[in-house]
């Protein structure tokens, strides 16, 4: 890609990948780098010539099948393309980057920078102070500015390691994601329902049906988006009551 000089691949559910894609931008842009930024639910195109800095969060320990899916699917680098790697979690990965190295690697790329990143969870049943998400967020920004100063660097401080945790993390990986994910899947207060469609207009998968009312289907992946966006909150996660997570407005997953 002429005059390009990242390819910034993401995917966010509830948006705090968003806040970090932001700051990340902005810390490369300054400093004269040219990124191309591109949503992964819309199955982009990848150009091994070009570099790659791929972010996203973690679920489950690994990560949302939509995300797995376009990693698998990167065409193979014949030129030991450099691609460099950022997460975000409230909880832990148990070294998920080991098996995310062993898979660019085994593509014919070159792992380099690797970021990881906390920030606030999107289940909670009661809402933490708001001081307290900022600074977890303040924090979270802090540490991809060190991420991006990291890439402009050239800093390789990704490697692979633990056999125990590449196992676990395959198992996870080749789990049935939707089987296992199923008892979680969105239910609505119909009662609450405005039969707006802004849940169907933005879920990623185009897992959601608008009929009478919002309706799933099986290939919803529990990235908590819809629940977030909903105006009047008729939406929760399975028979839980974990309140509803919303980091950047709705329009932001468009952009």
């Amino acid at each position: 890609m002429d005059n390009i000089d990242f390819q910034l691949f993401y995917f966010s559910g509830t948006g705090n990948t968003i806040l970090l894609v932001d700051r990340l931008i902005e810390i490369l842009e300054q400093s004269g780098e040219k990124v191309l930024k591109r949503r992964i639910e819309d199955n982009p195109s990848v150009d091994t010539n070009t570099p790659i800095i791929l972010t996203f969060p973690i679920a489950c320990f690994s990560t949302y099948p939509l995300v797995w899916n376009f990693i698998k699917n990167i065409p193979e680098s014949k030129t030991a393309t450099k691609v460099s790697v950022f997460y975000d979690m409230a909880g832990r990965s148990f070294n998920f980057y080991s098996l995310l190295h062993k898979t660019f690697r085994k593509k014919g790329y070159a792992p380099q920078t690797l970021g990881i990143i906390l920030m606030p969870s999107n289940i909670v049943k009661t809402l933490p102070p708001e001081e307290k998400q900022q600074n977890i967020i303040q924090n979270g920004e802090e540490e991809v500015a060190k991420f991006a100063n990291n890439v402009i660097s050239g800093v390789k401080n990704w490697k692979s390691k633990g056999i125990a945790t590449g196992l676990y993390n395959r198992m996870i990986q080749n789990m049935n994601w939707y089987k296992t994910m199923k008892a979680w899947q969105p239910t609505l207060d119909e009662s609450k329902c405005t039969k707006c469609g802004l849940c169907a207009d933005l879920c990623p998968t185009k897992s959601i049906e608008m009929n009478d009312y919002p309706e799933h289907h099986d290939t919803c992946m529990i990235c908590l988006r819809c629940i977030g966006v909903c105006p009047t909150k008729a939406l929760s996660l399975g028979k839980t009551k974990s309140i509803p997570y919303l980091a950047v407005k709705p329009s932001r997953f468009k952009d």
